[in-house]
């Protein structure tokens, strides 16, 4: 599977794309692969100049006290909802946030590491223990009866499809199982031409009619996701999926996402649309966890 996987995805990827992002970025298979770790590449570049790393650094501990958690969890207000993980801007979800949780549980873990020196070592500890109390909480957004973990505990209280591929490593071997199902169960309503949506129904609960963008769009970049659990259970699926979705990236010029009727939709030859997939496939081929990349 691994062999597949490096001829015909990655190697169909990067000599298709040559350079996404209306040319900006070229994609060699390290850069895009690395794209998405990109902050913490760029923070490490900043170590190398004083004045720029304080300053980020400084930037970074106000954004971080601003982040209202409960329970351990990254928390958004259900009467004012704020936007939390990027690709989820235009999506109300609210209470323990799962995407947003992992995230900014890479971050913290990350910012203790990359600061030292620079933020007073009291503020890097409270860091650190907000990081693990995440780990330690993140099964709260479980429902076994849903069949993974949910992506919101107040409003978006649906199966996390993007979310639960990124939390898989940390998953226990019965919820791991349960995803994988989730993911064959749904594949008609999930994946489109090697796309993936964020959810199995026709949009977000509380957020009106779905299908386009966030509330129902097929992306490239949440194919992503979803390939390392997949390889890990089921590569037959997972060789399937990565080589529609190389098939069809170029037909759809790279889009950032595809509607229902599989047409091109948002911006054109996307940079996530490729980087995304390309991580995914990193995870497989180096049997990392997915979260370790980011």
């Amino acid at each position: 599977m691994i062999n597949i996987v490096q001829q015909v995805a990655l190697g169909g990827l990067c000599q298709n794309s040559q350079r996404a992002n209306h040319g900006q970025f070229p994609l060699s298979r390290d850069s895009a692969a690395g794209a998405v770790d990109s902050g913490a590449g760029s923070l490490s570049t900043l170590r190398r100049g004083n004045s720029a790393e304080k300053s980020v650094a400084k930037l970074i501990e106000r954004s971080l006290a601003h982040v209202p958690f409960a329970n351990g969890l990254a928390y958004a207000d259900p009467q004012n909802p704020p936007i939390g993980f990027g690709y989820f801007d235009s999506i109300k979800v609210a209470g323990w946030e799962l995407m947003s949780s992992l995230v900014l549980m890479r971050g913290l873990e990350r910012a203790v590491v990359l600061f030292e020196g620079d933020i007073p070592a009291d503020v890097r500890e409270h860091w650190a223990q907000l990081a693990k109390a995440i780990r330690a909480n993140l099964y709260r957004l479980y429902d076994a009866k849903i069949g993974g973990y949910v992506e919101g505990s107040r409003i978006g209280y649906q199966f996390s499809v993007w979310g639960n591929g990124l939390i898989y490593s940390l998953a226990t071997p019965e919820a791991k199982t349960k995803i994988v199902q989730f993911y064959r169960d749904h594949q008609r309503a999930i994946f489109l031409r090697g796309c993936t949506r964020q959810i199995a129904e026709p949009g977000w609960a509380g957020n009106g009619p779905g299908d386009s963008y966030q509330n129902g769009g097929f992306w490239a970049t949440g194919t992503g996701y979803a390939l390392p659990a997949l390889a890990d259970q089921d590569p037959t699926f997972a060789v399937l999926l990565a080589e529609e979705l190389v098939q069809n990236l170029p037909k759809i010029n790279f889009a950032e996402w595809i509607g229902p009727d599989g047409n091109p939709a948002g911006a054109q030859r996307f940079l996530g649309s490729v980087s995304l997939p390309l991580l995914g496939l990193k995870s497989v081929l180096e049997k990392r966890p997915l979260l370790d990349y980011f």
